[in-house]
Order: C-alpha cells, then structure tokens, then sequence
C-alpha cells in the first residue's frame, strides 16, 4: 500500500478549507492543539464546525455519520479519517457517559462542555494577519504554561457527566508533566465512587494506556493519593510507597508495569509498604521469621515455570541450593547468608510466599477490575513468576539458565529485576546476568534435543516412568555443555535406563 504524500494535519487543513470556502466556522479542536502548542506532534487531528452533520456530508465526499446525534462524522482524505463534530451542548447524563440532549450551537459553548481547559482551545489555521490562530475560550493556554490540569468550570460537574476523567487526569498530568490543580483534586477525591459507574473495559483501557506512558510512578501515586486505587483495582486503598514503580524504565510493557506495582502493594502479607519491610530487614526486626522461612525451605512443592522434566533432571544440582515454589519461583535460603546476599535472598524468599500464596487471587481480582485480555494477564504473572530465578542467578545451573531465558515473558522479567535494582543486591546481578545471557544465546538457550524418546524406542527401550526423566537429563546435560553429539547423548541416557 501506497503511504500518503500528504500529512494527517495536510488532511484535516483540506477539510477546513473546504468547509470554510462554503462560509463554515471549522477549527482544529481539542489535544491537536493543545499538542502544537505545547511542541508536539499530535497524534489525532479533529475538526469542529457550526455545520451541521447533513451539511459536512453534502459539502464533502466520502464521509459518514458515527454520532449523527451527536454531530459526529467521519470524513476520509488523503488515506486518513478525520473526525469532524458539530459544535455542540450537552445535558443529562443518565448512563454517566453519553449526554441525554445536544443541542448544536457555537464555538464558545462547545469550549464549555469539555473536560480539561488544555483540551478546550481551537485553532483556526486560516487566519488574517490580525486574527490569533488560536482560539481559548477557557484558558488552556496559561494552563499549558502553568504545567496545570484543571476542569473546566464545575470540577464536580465534568466529572459526573463521565467518571472516567478522573482517570484521564491522572493520565494526561502524567504524560504531560503537569499538576492537578487543588480544586479538581479535591473533586475527584470527594466522588471516587462514581468510577464504579464506569465499565471496566473503560476503567481498564486508561490504566494501560496512563501505565505505559512516559511518567509509570506519577500515574500510580496520583491514583493512590487520589484515592481511585479503591475504585480501578477493587481491592483496599494503598497510601504505601511505590519504590519498584518508582524505578521503571518510561514506556513500560504493561504486564512489567502492573507487576511492579503488585509487588509494592503486595509482597508484604501484612499488607505494609515495601519500604517498610526493607527497613525492617535492616534494622533485624523480622529475624524472628527465621524460622518459618527454614520450615517453608524444606517442602518442595509442585508446578510452576520450570517444567517438571527440569526439576526432576536438574535436581542432584540443584537439592543444596534452592527448592521451587508452587508458582514457579525458587525458594532461596532466606537467612543463610548474610549483608546484600542475604537480603536478595530474603527479597526472593518474600517473592516465593507471595506466588505461592497470594499471587493467583490478586491476578484473578486485577483481571476482572481492569479487564485484562488472556495476554496481559499471562505477561503480568510471568513478569512477576520469573523473578526469583533471576535473583537467585547465581546458584542456578547452566541448563536451568538456558531454560530461564527462553520462557516467552523474559524480556519483561528482565525489566522487572532492572526496576527492583534498589533492593540492596539486587544491583550486583545486572552484569552478571547480561554477559551470560550474551554467551547463553550465542550457545543456543533452547536447541533440539540430541536425543528423543523415538530414539530410545528404536534402540529396544520400552517408555515407562522413569523415561521422561531420564530425557530431560540428558537435555539438561546437552544444555549445560557436558554432551555435544548424538552418540554422547545416546550413551547417557543408555547409562541411566
């Protein structure tokens, strides 16, 4: 397909041009012109005009209604579908969205009826030399410059015709930078409840938007301070620090993203601030788990990332080292060490309780309260599943390495770990994992196995318990280097059946 030689603003400035050849009012409206005047590029570029919906049809081809009660449609030039409204009032909102009466009207009264003073400008890009270009009814453009979120006219009023812009505040204060000015905050904070009005779909399509933006921690501390955590997770308000938030990289995956804020709401089963379990680490006030954590080392439990053949195969290396957990996790000697090895330890101890305890009911409450798709889901529980094998790194087999970096969800493990960097030793791990991971993928993480049960069949063997065993150590074998050929991997597993 043939890319456009014109630009999507080229688009919309055709439209108006036609429109206002015919002696129309038609500006660029909304965060189009917010974005330009802030230096941006816009995104989205929308049109609003003083003709009504039968008119834009009449005037301009290839264009059909989506909102004709609204004043909504959708005109197609240049390749690029812009949508042009009708200026509008709007009143009664019975189903906490959509308005129950329009009445088209003028530029100034369709400023009003929107959500945010710095998505209420209009520019008119034809203008006489003495004529601004752009249009503030509202003033957008000294809350632009004041880096200021703030409703237009009644906070309380905007936000009960659509309760999903208290999330929008939060989304466009984080991507922009800016504050939420007090008295919309207060607004928001006083009428939280009026999100359970809101679909989860809705609910749910904001957060991932805001959380995969460019300020991940400022989304998470405004919906906590905010008080909308109650509402958009259903689940307790959280007024604890966000210390693993706080570290992401901007423009997070969402399931890296969601799971750093589970861990700083959860990894504690008491339910305080993940700062204040770090500070009790250091000061010794939980050594009195000690006990309990040597008690949880010694029940290896089933299931979990790792495949059962691994467990099964890697487990004369592994028996002195570590146990897995019901999720997938390792259980780390929790108090076996002592400084920074010893508080990874603990860190991935805290993880293992909280997949093998907790984590599925947290996953089962955040999948209905933000609609999350199978895929969100599934990255969310990875992210957060593969997280003890990454802290535990060093006490893991070459094979169950390999194993660890070929799981689907790696990369945004990775990230994860990268973010939890402020644990103390978290840190002295990052190299270490990067240069093996360059050598284990030159190696090849998940080569075809030397030898398959076909093979032992043809040679005579007949499959029983112990053969599926025996396989998966002899790929471990195969993974960790020790055998190279077919005929290598051949007699191994002869020696073992």
């Amino acid at each position: 397909m043939r890319m456009s030689e014109h630009t999507p603003r080229e688009a919309a400035l055709k439209i108006i041009y036609m429109l206002q050849k015919h002696d129309h009012v038609a500006y660029l409206a909304g965060g189009c012109v917010r974005d330009r005047v802030m230096g941006l590029e816009p995104k989205d570029h929308d049109i609003a005009t003083d003709a009504h919906p039968e008119r834009i049809r009449e005037l301009i081809p290839n264009s059909q209604f989506i909102g004709e009660a609204f004043g909504v449609v959708l005109v197609r030039m240049y390749g690029y579908v812009i949508e042009v409204a009708t200026f509008r009032s709007e009143s009664g909102y019975s189903d906490h969205r959509h308005p129950d009466h329009v009445d088209f009207t003028d530029a100034r009264t369709d400023a009003m009826r929107r959500d945010f003073t710095i998505n209420g400008l209009f520019e008119n890009p034809f203008v006489e030399d003495d004529e601004p270009a752009v249009i503030d009814f509202v003033g957008g453009q000294a809350d632009i410059n004041g880096k200021v979120i703030r409703a237009i006219g009644q906070p309380i009023e905007r936000i009960r015709e659509d309760a999903l812009r208290m999330l929008r505040a939060v989304r466009f204060a984080a991507r922009l930078g800016f504050e939420i000015e007090p008295r919309t905050a207060r607004a928001i904070q006083g009428v939280t409840d009026e999100l359970a009005h809101i679909s989860r779909e809705r609910i749910g399509q904001e957060v991932k938007w805001s959380l995969t933006g460019p300020r991940p921690v400022m989304v998470v501390q405004l919906i906590q301070h905010l008080k909308l955590d109650n509402p958009t997770l259903l689940e307790r308000s959280f007024r604890g620090e966000t210390p693993t938030v706080k570290h992401l990289n901007p423009n997070p995956p969402y399931g890296t993203a969601l799971g750093a804020w589970l861990i700083d709401r959860h990894l504690s089963a008491r339910g305080e601030s993940i700062t204040l379990l770090l500070e009790s680490m250091r000061d010794g006030r939980d050594k009195k788990k000690g006990k309990a954590n040597s008690e949880a080392q010694e029940q290896p439990r089933s299931g979990g990332w790792f495949s059962g053949r691994s467990s099964r195969a890697s487990s004369h290396r592994r028996r002195s080292s570590h146990r897995r957990s019901a999720a997938g996790g390792w259980f780390g000697l929790a108090d076996s060490a002592s400084g920074e090895a010893g508080r990874v330890q603990r860190l991935s101890w805290s993880l293992n309780r909280l997949i093998g305890e907790r984590l599925n009911d947290i996953l089962h409450g955040w999948r209905q309260a933000l609609c999350l798709s199978n895929d969100d889901t599934e990255a969310l529980r990875m992210s957060v599943t593969l997280l003890p094998g990454l802290l535990e790194w060093r006490s893991l087999s070459v094979a169950n390495r390999k194993r660890l970096l070929a799981q689907g969800y790696w990369s945004q493990a990775w990230l994860l770990l990268q973010a939890l960097r402020y644990w103390p030793g978290v840190s002295t791990l990052i190299e270490p994992i990067e240069r093996d991971s360059v050598r284990y993928y030159d190696e090849g993480i998940a080569p075809p196995p030397l030898v398959t049960g076909d093979a032992l069949v043809a040679l005579g063997y007949v499959p029983g318990p112990g053969f599926g065993r025996v396989l998966e150590m002899v790929y471990d074998a195969q993974l960790d280097g020790l055998v190279t050929t077919q005929e290598q991997a051949l007699a191994w597993a002869q020696r073992r059946l």
